[in-house]
């Protein structure tokens, strides 16, 4: 169970805690485990409930960073404790530390548990933080840092597999091409935090009329794209431009400032309009730009 790629690694620490309270009465759990710049993941359960800082600056002689100093497990008393070093093979790789309130010593089996469990609390721990970074890294390569929407990489791939699903089972995927009207005079007077605070309120906005199953994704700039899966007729991507334009025309607050926003979008309609991904995104390129050339003098 503590294997289990798909658990969090905040599940993992609790599936620890709860086997830990189960048979040793643990009522602290507390682990650190370090990192190569220096800080450490400090994970702590206490009175019922349990924190994580990802990045914890420790005192080198607090008692969990201590226990990676210690060659074995060294038991405690009045109450209970037990605090060791985690180690993968030879290397230490975190501490550890054990206590119960309601115990004024762990016997010799409790002891020998808690021990003998230590080096899979050390992998199973340690396989989780190394997941969580390459899940970090991937959502990097895939999102844009200001809006956490998908990036072009990301949307280009989400289009080719909808066009893959729509060839499945014969419905259509709708592509929408959105860039902002006038959003330079806001960089331009309000300064770029004020753009930035614009660009991440479009993005909310367009996801909360967007379906969860759909992607909206920021291309660069003031432009974004969304492709919409198992659209019907043409009119219903009419509606969903509809309910874009009437979300976005709404003016956004920025500290005391009022500012104005509103887009003009495109659309293309698979395989009505074209046939490959990079044909759609061309015909609702060329859709937005007609679109602003009647919405913008």
């Amino acid at each position: 169970m503590l294997l289990v790629a798909e658990l969090s690694l905040d599940a993992v620490f609790a599936g620890l805690c709860d086997l830990f309270g189960s048979f040793a009465d643990a009522t602290t759990v507390e682990l650190a485990l370090r990192r190569a710049d220096g800080a450490y993941l400090h994970l702590r359960h206490a009175a019922g409930r349990s924190y994580r800082i990802d990045d914890a600056a420790l005192r080198s002689d607090e008692p969990v960073v201590a226990a990676m100093r210690e060659p074995d497990f060294l038991e405690e008393r009045d109450p209970a404790g037990l605090r060791g070093p985690l180690l993968v093979g030879d290397e230490v790789v975190g501490g550890m530390v054990v206590r119960s309130e309601g115990l004024s010593a762990y016997d010799e089996l409790q002891a020998a548990a808690l021990e003998s469990l230590a080096p899979y609390v050390a992998v199973a721990v340690r396989n989780r933080m190394v997941l969580d970074r390459l899940e970090r890294e991937r959502f990097r390569a895939e999102h844009d840092p200001l809006t956490g929407l998908a990036n072009r990489a990301l949307y280009r791939d989400r289009l080719a597999q909808a066009i893959v699903r729509s060839q499945r089972d014969f419905s259509n995927v709708g592509v929408l091409y959105i860039d902002l009207d006038r959003f330079k005079p806001i960089n331009d007077r309000y300064g770029h935090e004020a753009g930035d605070a614009v660009l991440r309120e479009v993005a909310r906005r367009l996801q909360s009329v967007l379906r969860a199953t759909d992607t909206v994704a920021r291309l660069g700039g003031d432009e974004f794209a969304c492709v919409v899966e198992r659209i019907g007729e043409r009119s219903e991507l009419h509606a969903i431009i509809e309910k874009i334009t009437h979300a976005l025309i709404r003016p956004v607050v920025y500290k005391e400032s009022v500012l104005p926003v509103s887009a003009s979008v495109g659309s293309a309609l698979f395989p009505e309009d074209a046939l490959d991904d990079e044909d759609l995104l061309r015909v609702a390129d060329e859709a937005m730009y007609q679109a602003k050339s009647r919405r913008v003098p």
